[in-house]
């Protein structure tokens, strides 16, 4: 395309060459790639006072001028005169020094006759570094040398030649031709790792040599060429070499222009004859291949351009315009691809019909309307497709084939599954082909699958996350089944909008259906359907509520048995389900729609009840929370709408609307999560935005108002109501004042009293110790006054509850500002404790005393306390002698005594204990009640002591029960209390006594209480942790007298106590079983039955044998020490040797050579690699090398693959990590390919089993992609 000076001087008559010659220039100077610095406003901006452009420049080239460079730009007719004014001016306005370091440029767009003169008469003044000048022929020079430049001002005056485009140009074509239309900044969305590789790819071949093909692939190949063009735009070092292609013509331009470097074809075949000199951009679709079109370099330079995230997309989307709540309604229809979008919302009619519809094979697209997705591995879902097409799987899969590999295809092939793109569109554009017997077939077919119970729901609850190991699961895939569940929802949804479906009565038959499948569902069927009530309660929202209320309406609740399976499963610890979460979101969505929200809160109120863990988030009260939250309402209903709700639920559900209200008025910080919304209904459209601050407001009084109203006469809501003052008004303050005056009455009861003024003593402490630093928040003065005055008032008659608060906890908060000091807080709390118990022991004597113990949270305080208040101990000791209890553990009377017990002075101790032993035998105690009163005494030898003066039988039974705390006490205690442990038949108790102090306990001690406790255990009695155990193990291994046959017996009974791959902390076991043969051959023996069928016993193994045989198992599973391993961590490989040899001797003689070889081979996995970085090193290389040694290969291989254990991934990540290692394998294999060939052809093996499940989970994270 070549643009003479003629036609740039007709373009300077139009009205927009004022700024966009500006523009040119800038653009013409920036393309040598020697420019640091410019500014040259253009368009709009050229008429900003000062420079039309300065330009910085290292070296220069013919136009630009090296360094500092000033422009004058000019189109009008008067060249001489309009240049003459310029150059006055600007040289009266620049300081000397500047002048003489700029060159002065003047550039017009008209022939410029006198040019050279004035040019000559201008330099030769002096007044700057240099002049220069250029007119409409030295503009049509420079564009010559710029042909992409050159392409682009040719569209733009008018002047496109035929064949070729300028990036610009047919970046703006592809992308305006929607509306919206798509921007590059949301085109690049969750690609810009895709846009600067190629950038990078592209510069890297340009400075290597242009020819080659560079091909991209996209879902079109029209997506493709848009991609390379916006990415090649926001490239200014790469724009101005490239122009793009649009037919075989074009090629002629681009090989007239040798400096274009890059050009973009528009279609693959466009590129099967480029230019020799450049690098050309060979666009593919998804479903090509790229050696079809690029040859080797196509495919050793091809880029896949992967759709965008789901989430990536609806940002994209709400960023070029689209509504916030339709944004992910709109990516999920169209498949998250641009191509389908730009389809889709098309402006020219011709674009939405795309061009697979007229093939033959798009037949079978009907097919994939409906179900949507399968799976080819599953027999069941062949099946399926072939009931409802009426054809054999292999001639549908063969048209899906086709389709899958056109332009812009319908269809995309993750592994052997099959998906429909953007299923909406498909929907769209066959729904008046469906016949009533298709549709027939359909609903047959959902229907079926459906009511079948989950097999899953054989299982025993806890057992049920390993459902795949016991085989039971469904035949069909979770793929298909959530597919034809999704196409439920589209006809219910759009089923009215076309023609043909609409006289089907496809909405109504969808209700039908939900009707059916859950009107009269027992348990059974509502947890098979746990999963899937989301897209039911979409299809058909009515049918579905009504079958949840007439659930909840029957005796025995079936729907309810979605939450009592997710409790009793503890689900999310033990892998199960959360049957209820998809209840939840049903409801959620439904909410959205101001009809149905109504009876969506009376549900989850009537929920609300149920009861479910505290650290739960995931619960029917926070979904209803959601409904109504001021900042953040997850509904579309109005303010009225929600108020006139609460009113139906205050009057229904008045508990939890209580609950309610009080959430509602949350005070400080809030967080929420977003709802769920509907996928294809239109319920939740427009509330994207946030209430504004008076609709808040309004649900702030809204909730305030019935807050205060309900909590009239009510203590327990008024204590609540009383945590929310500061968020109210003056009027509504006193409002809540006056309910809390009301309780100051003689009628008040005093229970309803101290619930009261506990929280106007927990908020006075607030305030009076933090509320200066949150004036937000705190009382104000005269609040503070009456707040004091009231809790005065509300004092209960009954001194015992009048002070009980005091005995809750140890660190109880004072109605005063809190000390700074804590040990004088703790001294001040204390004083206030004395008085209030001398007080009830003045008024109410010891009874009162008991009536306090019995109403405290901890009695024991109330029995410190006593000490100080009843000096007389024998007093004291004769009450506790008389008192009517059994000292049973845990009651409040025994905390009592423990606290006078275990806070008396030493010195006055033992007399107090000894009178009340010799009162107890006076009063003809039991021997479990002496063993039950000394048990709340300090552990220590006097009470030992004393026990055992109470006679065998107390004594025996105070063993039999105490739990002795002995971290201060010295080893001779220690032992003594374990031995006597011992004694009394508890040895787990013994051994944790001594376990915390292994450093000074006797190792037969130890040994006594570990044995013992492996052999008959100890109920109710904790075992200790397996660190601790580890401990102990290192100790005895280190004890000189411990006999080692002894210790390796102990140390295979203690196998079960130590978690998977942790029992290498046996270390005295671990290193038998790889040096002594006969041991290792042992442990095979005890896992595996003998390899001939002569002598195998078909006997099922006793108990002993099953728990011997799983820790035979585990040890050497997780065996990691290498035969002939050295203390220094090296090898002696004779000794390795001499051990496999004997070994494997040994097991062929016990008829077990095929398990032991691959025991070997799963132990040697775990080899240390060589000095020459090549794993395994030698010995192990050298062993597994042995021809005939095939199943220790085998073994090895297993063992490579689960010693890598647990493997973290995102769902989209594929199979990066299993490439790495494949690569890692194969240069392990090519390292002993020469040396070991049986070795070596194990690692490759493993290598590709590696690439296999690579492969596996790309299929995965493409699928999750689709779903997710």
């Amino acid at each position: 395309m070549k643009i003479s000076a003629k036609d740039i001087e007709r373009w300077a008559e139009t009205r927009e060459a004022q700024g966009e010659l500006p523009r040119l220039i800038r653009r013409l100077a920036v393309q040598a790639g020697t420019v640091t610095e410019i500014a040259f406003p253009a368009g709009e901006s050229v008429s900003r006072p000062g420079w039309d452009g300065q330009i910085l420049s290292n070296e220069g080239d013919p136009w630009v001028p090296p360094g500092r460079s000033a422009w004058e730009v000019s189109v009008e007719r008067t060249v001489t005169t309009k240049a003459n004014r310029d150059y006055r001016d600007r040289t009266q306005a620049t300081d000397r020094e500047t002048r003489q370091q700029s060159t002065y440029v003047a550039v017009t767009a008209r022939k410029w006759t006198t040019k050279d003169k004035w040019l000559s008469k201008k330099r030769a003044q002096g007044d700057w570094k240099d002049v220069r000048a250029y007119d409409s022929d030295d503009l049509e020079a420079w564009l010559e040398a710029s042909p992409a430049i050159a392409l682009a001002v040719a569209e733009e005056i008018g002047l496109a030649g035929f064949g070729v485009e300028s990036l610009g140009r047919h970046w703006e074509s592809w992308a305006a031709q929607c509306e919206p239309a798509i921007s590059p900044s949301a085109f690049f969305a969750d690609r810009q790792e895709a846009k600067d590789r190629l950038l990078t790819g592209l510069r890297k071949r340009i400075a290597g040599g242009p020819n080659g093909a560079y091909a991209i692939r996209a879902d079109s190949a029209a997506e493709a060429a848009a991609f390379v063009c916006a990415a090649l735009l926001e490239a200014e070092d790469l724009c101005s070499l490239a122009a793009v292609v649009t037919n075989e013509v074009g090629w002629q331009f681009v090989e007239r222009n040798p400096r274009l470097r890059v050009a973009v074809a528009v279609r693959p075949e466009i590129a099967q004859r480029p230019a020799a000199n450049v690098l050309t951009i060979v666009p593919i679709a998804a479903g090509d291949l790229a050696s079809g079109y690029g040859g080797r370099d196509g495919e050793k330079f091809q880029l896949e351009l992967s759709r965008p995230s789901i989430y990536a997309f609806r940002e994209a989307l709400i960023e070029i315009g689209v509504e916030e709540s339709d944004a992910r309604r709109l990516a999920l229809a169209t498949g998250r691809s641009w191509s389908v979008y730009r389809r889709r919302r098309a402006t020219n009619q011709a674009i939405r019909r795309p061009e697979w519809l007229r093939l033959p094979e798009a037949d079978a697209l009907a097919t994939l309307c409906l179900l949507g997705a399968w799976h080819g591995e599953k027999a069941a879902d062949r099946g399926i497709v072939e009931q409802l097409t009426g054809e054999p799987y292999e001639t549908v899969e063969r048209k899906l084939r086709k389709l899958s590999h056109v332009d812009d295809a319908p269809v995309i092939s993750i592994g052997k599954a099959w998906r429909a793109k953007a299923p909406l569109e498909l929907l769209d554009l066959f729904a008046d082909r469906i016949t009533a017997a298709e549709l027939d077939r359909f609903f047959g077919i959902v229907e079926a699958l459906l009511v079948e119970p989950d097999p899953v729901l054989e299982l025993e609850a806890d057992k049920r996350w390993m459902a795949g190991v016991y085989g039971k699961v469904r035949e069909e895939s979770g793929l298909l089944f959530r597919s034809v569940l999704d196409a439920l929802v589209k006809l219910a949804v759009r089923g009215r909008d076309y023609e043909g479906l609409a006289t089907l009565d496809v909405d109504a038959r969808v209700e039908r259906l939900v009707d059916r499948l859950l009107q009269d569902a027992d348990a059974t069927r509502w947890l098979s359907l746990a999963s899937h009530l989301s897209p039911l309660a979409e299809a058909a929202p009515g049918t579905f509520l009504n079958a949840v209320e007439a659930s909840l309406r029957r005796p025995d609740t079936p729907v309810l048995i979605l939450f009592d399976e997710s409790v009793s499963a503890d689900s999310p610890l033990s892998g199960g389900a959360w049957y209820y979460a998809d209840l939840l979101w049903a409801l959620e969505s439904l909410a959205w729609l101001p009809s149905w929200m109504p009876r969506v809160a009376k549900l989850l109120a009537r929920m609300s009840h149920v009861e479910l863990p505290d650290n739960w988030c995931n619960r029917p009260f926070n979904s209803l929370l959601g409904i109504f939250r001021s900042w953040m309402p997850q509904t579309a209903a109005t303010l009225d709408q929600r108020i006139a709700v609460l009113d139906r639920l205050i009057a229904g559900e008045p508990e939890i609307a209580f609950q309610l209200l009080d959430s509602l008025l949350h005070q400080g910080h809030d967080m929420a999560s977003p709802a769920s919304t509907p996928d294809w209904r239109e319920d939740d459209a427009g509330t994207a935005s946030r209430p504004n601050g008076a609709e808040i407001q309004g649900t702030l009084i809204a909730a305030a108002d019935r807050m205060i109203g309900m909590a009239t006469g009510s203590a327990d809501r008024i204590a609540r109501l009383l945590d929310k003052f500061t968020r109210l008004d003056a009027t509504r303050a006193d409002q809540v004042m006056d309910s809390v005056a009301a309780f100051t009455g003689r009628d008040a009861g005093d229970f309803d009293r101290e619930l009261i003024r506990n929280a106007l003593r927990e908020k006075l402490h607030w305030h009076l110790s933090y509320g200066k630093n949150h004036p937000q928040t705190s009382l104000r003065p005269e609040d503070v006054a009456r707040w004091r005055q009231l809790y005065e008032a509300l004092a209960p008659r009954d001194p015992v509850i009048r002070h009980r608060w005091l005995f809750q906890d140890g660190q109880v908060d004072l109605p005063e500002e809190r000390l700074e000091d804590f040990e004088q807080e703790d001294q001040r709390r204390e004083e206030w404790r004395l008085s209030a118990l001398q007080e009830i022991h003045r008024d109410l004597g010891l009874e009162g005393v008991l009536r306090l113990a019995d109403l405290s949270g901890d009695a024991s305080i109330v029995g410190r306390c006593l000490l100080h208040v009843v000096p007389e101990r024998a007093a004291l000791a004769d009450w506790i002698a008389d008192l009517e209890t059994d000292f049973g553990w845990g009651t409040s009377r025994a905390s009592l005594v423990r606290g006078i017990l275990g806070f008396l002075p030493e010195a006055e101790t033992a007399a107090f204990l000894h009178r009340v032993i010799q009162l107890g035998r006076a009063q003809g105690w039991p021997a479990e009640r002496f063993a039950a009163c000394l048990r709340l005494a300090r552990d220590e030898r006097l009470t030992w002591s004393l026990a055992e003066q109470c006679g065998k039988e107390a004594e025996s039974a105070y063993w039999r029960i105490v739990t002795p705390w002995l971290w201060r006490a010295d080893a001779a205690d220690r032992d003594f209390a374990a031995t006597k442990l011992l004694e009394a038949a508890r040895p787990i108790s013994a051994l944790n006594t001594l376990i915390h102090h292994l450093g000074d306990a006797d190792p037969s001690l130890l040994l006594e209480a570990l044995e013992s406790a492996l052999v008959h255990g100890e109920t109710d009695a904790k075992f200790p942790e397996s660190w601790r155990l580890e401990k102990l193990v290192e100790r005895l291994e280190a004890w000189d007298a411990m006999d080692q046959e002894h210790l390796l017996q102990i140390e295979f009974r203690l196998v079960p106590a130590f978690r998977l791959e942790a029992t290498s902390a046996l270390k005295a076991l671990t290193k038998a079983i790889t040096t002594k043969p006969e041991l290792f051959t042992e442990l095979v023996c005890l896992i595996w039955r003998p390899e001939s069928s002569e002598s195998r016993s078909d006997s099922p193994p006793s108990e002993g044998e099953r728990i011997a045989a799983e820790n035979a198992w585990r040890l050497l599973h997780d065996c990691r020490r290498q035969p002939g391993s050295l203390g220094n961590g090296d090898i002696d490989p004779d000794a390795c040797v001499r051990f496999v040899d004997e070994a494997l001797a040994l097991c062929r003689a016990k008829d077990r050579a095929i398990m032991g070889e691959q025991t070997l081979g799963q132990i040697l996995a775990h080899s240390p690699i060589g000095e020459d970085k090549i794993w395994p090193g030698p010995p192990a290389r050298d062993i597994l090398d042995r021809p005939e040694l095939s199943e220790m290969r085998k073994g090895f291989e297993i063992g490579t693959f689960n010693k890598r254990g647990v493997t973290v991934r995102s769902m989209c990540e594929g199979g990066k990590q299993e490439r790495e290692l494949a690569a890692q394998f194969r240069r392990y294999a090519n390292g002993v390919g020469a040396t070991h060939p049986h070795l070596a052809e194990s690692l490759e093996r493993i290598a590709r089993n590696y690439e296999f499940h690579a492969t596996r989970e790309d299929d995965d994270a493409a699928l999750n992609r689709e779903r997710y």
